[in-house]
């Protein structure tokens, strides 16, 4: 990763980059170009990096420090099939499920890749790969899928981009409950 000390403005807000975090490479988008503010002119970014499914944090990062993701950046390649269906088999459906809220409010949810190229969720849209249905209630009995709500649950499976197949695939691992 090349550093390069500018004091002109090099990011715009919304473009993403990345930056050396400890001994990892951290993601984020620029949300506020702060100005040269630092220490001797350097350009500070307000920068957000998004933990999900529904979290993020936002900080000051100075711009030499920082550099564009590229286009063909491998974290926004799109989610393989056979990646959405291990993510939702080893637990994700039932998590983006138990999410449903009983009182009636509608939650939408997608899928991503997380900083190490992972599939995950997220309730964030602007965050999504895929996806952006709403989660259907009362779908978990017991880390299983209420038999009652499987079809709204293949429907909702297929709404990352599954055909039926691969849907009941993955309601038949999550297993079903009376």
């Amino acid at each position: 990763m090349s550093i390069t000390r500018e004091t002109s403005a090099a990011f715009s807000v919304g473009d993403a980059v990345r930056f050396p975090l400890g001994s990892r490479t951290a993601r984020a988008v620029i949300v506020e170009d702060r100005g040269p503010i630092g220490a001797q002119g350097r350009r500070i970014y307000r920068v957000r990096v998004d933990y999900d499914p529904d979290d993020s944090v936002t900080f000051e990062m100075p711009g030499e420090e920082m550099e564009l993701v590229p286009a063909d950046d491998a974290l926004a390649r799109p989610i393989e099939n056979s990646e959405a269906v291990d993510y939702l088999q080893r637990g994700g459906l039932i998590s983006m499920l138990q999410t449903a809220t009983s009182d009636g409010k509608q939650i939408g949810v997608w899928l991503r890749r997380d900083s190490l190229g992972n599939v995950t969720h997220t309730f964030a849209a602007d965050r999504g790969l895929v996806g952006g249905a709403v989660i259907p209630s009362g779908a978990v009995y017991d880390n299983r899928v209420f038999t009652a709500k499987s079809d709204h649950v293949l429907r909702f499976i297929e709404n990352f981009g599954l055909v039926r197949p691969d849907a009941k695939a993955v309601l038949k691992t999550v297993g079903t409950a009376p």
